[in-house]
Order: structure tokens, then C-alpha cells, then sequence
């Protein structure tokens, strides 16, 4: 690899690093007094990578690689190292040479200050509190989008930074596809005789759902040496350095915290397992938001909500948890799969989790269109959910509050959630091929022949292969709704005991 180009991804790898390190302490333990002094470190360090990308030394490089837009390994050896680096490097100096340096921190100042409002507005439950900020936040983000550039929708250039080369359009012909199966698939089940269950969901300790999320954690493989827990007030995942990935969970009913260690486990693992090669440079990140997702999925979903898995871990939950004792696995299982009327996001089931992500996009791309006020956000909200789930959030906090992504200018974000959904089952088809006796894996606690099969087939090339590459080697198609609506229709005729 060209020590040159090598050295100079490094250096920007090392700045989102310390990004990273900010903004994980801000969200996990930051002082309330430090917010302010924090989003002015965060600005520096913002600036200063927005710099470094688009500094003469990246031109230099570029120069001597004869790379340009339309060819950006320039007279690099295809599919070599330093074509792979170039590539990512170019993309990312052609996004940052549209916005300007003062952009970078006006934006950066205002994510801080949202995020700060909007925690505020959800612990005391009142929305007024955070909308006059969103307003500012969809104004920066309409600006952002004509800095970066589209030909057919200003909301592709956001989506662009999280699911590279799609388009709405795209997007909006997989989700007509899976709209009207899941609303009949979803209404099928709420109509059906409910799982029965004996009792109503106990309420566990803080410090049993944190003993409960760590065994998980060990139990999938997550190294310690390598990363830690924490709680914030939205789960997430953050790579401060190659072998320095962290995950959060927030205490919540146990199967909702259980649930979201595992989605994080599957962001960290696909973190850690990119070929070492690729450490300490910007290859080494995941291709796509897309492909993120569905790595959490997998292991949040397919996984962990499988009857395999839960076969291996209930007789250990029991003796963490011996509330439960009376409770036959089988309805155990199912009252953890049942369809419900959830108002919120990441509580929602497999058949009505796409549905709440449609209600964002919809809500965002309006925003983003200037066909919806933000002012009218709380109502449009309820309006469209209940066209998608058949209900009204009773309040702010279970609707438009719920979500941390808009606090952080994530519009075009809440698309890849869907679309992962989407790829792991698609992917998981071809792991099921490959490794025939995965189920009695799982049902032994043993997963590192998944991970290994993850990290051979997806994991190792980090950003090397685009999605579109990566997806046409290991599942040989582009992103189709087939693979996930037969997952779902068979998974939960079993459960409901219907033909759906």
C-alpha cells in the first residue's frame, strides 16, 4: 500500500476517533453543565477533519494517482489496496469539499444544542420544547443538501450519506412492495387468538437488566479487550478506534434492553472483524449504513428472537430471573415474537417494525421537501401512524420525541433500518446454505461459526466493497423484498397458527 496514502487516511481515521470519543461521552457521561464546552470541542475537532479531507494533502494525493470523479483510483492497479483506499478517500473528499468550513461548525454547534433540547423536551414529555430547534436542524439539513448536490430529489443527497449510490425513488419502489404485505400480514395476527400468557411482564432491576445484557453480550462473543457497556438514553454503537468499539443499552423492560445489546453486538462485531489490513484507515468502517443494519438485525432478530436461540439461553434466564419458572418456553417465545400495537420504534415486532421506519421517511422527506411545517410534526405523526399501525401515540415522548436522529441531523438515516432488514434476510438465506447445522449451533451456544462465516463473507472487507458489490457476491441480487416477506410470513404463521 502507497505509504503516502496510507499515512493521510490514518491521520482522518484518528480525527473521527476523537469525534467519536466526544460524542460517546457526551450521550454516556458528560456533565449537564458540560454540554456547552463540549459542542465547541466537538466543532474544533468537526473542522478540523473537514480540513484534513479536503486539504492539499489529499489533492497532492489525488494528483499523483491521476484520480478524478469519474475515475477515482486514477492509474492505481484495479482492485488493489490502494485502489480500494482511493476510492473512499475520494467519495469522501468530493462530500466535504461541497460543504463549506463554516457549515462544519454552525452545523456541528446546532446538533449540540438539538441534542441537549431534545433530551430535555422527552424527560418532561413536552414536544414545544424541541420543535422550534427541529425547525432550525431541517433548515441546515435543506442547506446541506444543496452543498452536496442531487439531480431528481434534495433528499437524496442526504440519503447518499448513509446508503451510498440509492435513491429515494428506489427506496420508495422496495417499501410499495413490502407496505401492503406487512399491514396484511400485521392485521392477520392482531385479529388471530393472542399468544397466551400467564402473567403480565415483570419490571427487573436496573442492575439484573445490566447483569442480563453483559452475559448476552459474552455469550454472542463480544470482546471486553476490545469494548465495554454503558447505558445512554438511546442505545447506540461507536467505533473510537479499531480495537476500541462500545456498545449501549438503556434500562427498559428486560427483553427490550436484552434485545438492543444484541443489535449493538452485531454494529460492534462487524466493526472488529474488518481485515486488519484495513485498521487505522477510513477502509476500516462499514460500506453502508444498509449493511450495518443488517448485521444488527441478524443478530438482534434472527438470532436472538429465534426459538434456537432462546432453547440455549431461557434455562439460564430462569435462574437469573425465576419469575419466570412457571413460564413454559414455548409461550415464553411466542408472547416475545406476539404482533402488538407498540407506539414505540425498538418495542415493536418483526411484522411492524418496517411500518414505524415508513412513518419516519415519510415524515422526514416532507420536511425535507417543504411539504410539511415542523410545527405540524406531532400531528402528522399520529396522522400517519395510524394509516401505517392502526393507532395514535397517546404522547410526544412515544411519538416524534422517541427517536435521538433528527437531534443529530440524521435525516436520511431511518431508511438503511428497513433496507437492513431486507439484506439480512437475505443474507441469512445464503448462511443457512453455507452452514447447514447453524440452528443446532445456535441451540448450543455456540456462534463462532456465524461469526466467522460473517466476517469471511461481509465483515473483513469493510468499506473495500461498495453495497451493491458486497451484495452481488454473497447473495448475487440487489436489495429485494422476497427473501424478508417469506422470513416473516413463515416465522409468524407458525406462531399465530394461520395461512397468512
Amino acid at each position: 500500500m502507497n505509504k503516502q496514502l496510507y499515512e493521510h487516511s490514518k491521520r482522518i481515521k484518528q480525527y473521527i476517533g476523537v469525534l467519536a470519543t466526544l460524542q460517546w461521552d457526551e450521550e454516556v457521561c458528560l456533565p449537564e453543565k458540560g454540554l456547552d464546552e463540549r459542542a465547541q470541542q466537538t466543532a474544533l475537532i468537526a473542522t478540523l477533519l473537514h480540513e484534513e479531507c479536503i486539504g492539499s494533502k489529499s489533492e497532492d494525493i489525488f494528483a499523483e494517482f491521476e484520480s478524478t470523479e469519474e475515475n477515482p483510483i486514477g492509474n492505481a492497479e484495479p482492485h488493489s489496496d490502494d485502489a480500494a483506499l482511493l476510492r473512499a478517500l475520494y467519495r469522501d473528499y468530493t462530500q466535504e469539499k461541497r460543504i463549506p468550513h463554516a457549515f462544519v461548525k454552525k452545523e456541528t454547534l446546532e446538533i449540540a444544542k438539538s441534542f441537549r433540547l431534545w433530551r430535555k423536551a422527552r424527560v418532561a414529555g413536552d414536544g414545544g420544547i424541541f420543535l422550534p430547534q427541529l425547525e432550525r436542524i431541517v433548515e441546515l439539513m435543506r442547506e446541506k443538501a444543496e452543498y452536496l448536490g442531487y439531480k431528481e430529489d434534495p433528499y437524496d443527497a442526504l440519503l447518499d450519506l448513509y446508503a451510498p449510490g440509492m435513491k429515494s425513488r428506489e427506496v420508495d419502489v422496495l417499501f410499495e412492495e413490502l407496505i401492503p404485505t406487512l399491514k396484511t400480514i400485521r392485521n392477520a395476527c392482531l385479529a388471530a387468538e393472542q399468544p397466551p400468557f400467564p402473567h403480565e411482564e415483570y419490571r427487573i432491576s436496573d442492575d439484573m437488566q445490566m447483569k442480563i445484557g453483559n452475559t448476552i453480550l459474552d455469550i454472542l462473543g463480544y470482546p471486553r479487550d476490545r469494548g465495554r457497556l454503558d447505558i445512554s438514553a438511546h442505545p447506540f454503537s461507536t467505533t473510537l478506534g479499531s480495537n476500541d468499539v462500545r456498545v449501549t443499552t438503556r434500562y427498559d423492560s428486560f427483553v427490550n434492553s436484552l434485545l438492543s445489546c444484541a443489535h449493538e453486538f452485531g454494529h460492534a462485531l462487524y466493526e472488529l472483524q474488518i481485515d486488519k489490513k484495513w485498521h487505522e484507515t477510513t477502509l476500516s468502517d462499514g460500506t453502508s449504513l444498509s449493511i450495518h443494519e443488517s448485521q444488527s438485525r441478524t443478530w438482534e432478530n434472527l438470532i436472538c428472537r429465534s426459538h434456537a436461540f432462546w432453547r440455549y439461553w431461557y434455562p439460564q434466564f430462569l435462574k437469573l430471573v425465576p419469575t419466570y419458572k412457571d413460564v413454559p418456553l414455548d409461550v415464553f417465545w411466542k408472547r416475545l415474537n406476539r404482533v402488538g400495537n407498540d407506539y414505540v420504534r425498538i418495542e415493536s415486532d418483526e411484522v411492524s417494525y418496517n411500518l414505524h421506519i415508513v412513518l419516519r421517511y415519510r415524515l422526514e422527506r416532507a420536511m425535507i421537501a417543504g411539504n410539511l411545517a415542523v410545527k405540524d410534526v406531532p400531528d402528522a405523526w399520529k396522522d400517519t401512524a395510524f394509516d401505517l399501525l392502526g393507532h395514535r401515540p397517546p404522547n410526544d415522548t412515544k411519538g416524534f420525541l422517541q427517536d435521538i436522529h433528527w437531534s443529530h441531523g440524521s435525516f436520511g438515516y431511518f431508511s438503511t433500518y428497513a433496507l437492513g432488514n431486507l439484506i439480512a434476510a437475505q443474507f441469512f438465506g445464503v448462511m443457512k446454505r453455507d452452514i447447514p447445522g447453524y440452528e443446532k449451533q445456535i441451540e448450543n451456544g455456540d456462534f463462532a461459526t456465524i461469526r466467522s462465516w460473517q466476517k469471511e463473507k461481509i465483515h473483513t472487507h469493510g468499506r473495500a466493497l461498495t453495497t451493491e458489490e458486497l451484495l452481488e457476491t454473497v447473495v448475487g441480487s440487489g436489495i429485494q423484498t422476497t427473501a424478508f416477506i417469506a422470513y416473516v410470513k413463515e416465522k409468524y404463521s407458525a406462531i399465530y397458527g394461520i395461512d397468512i
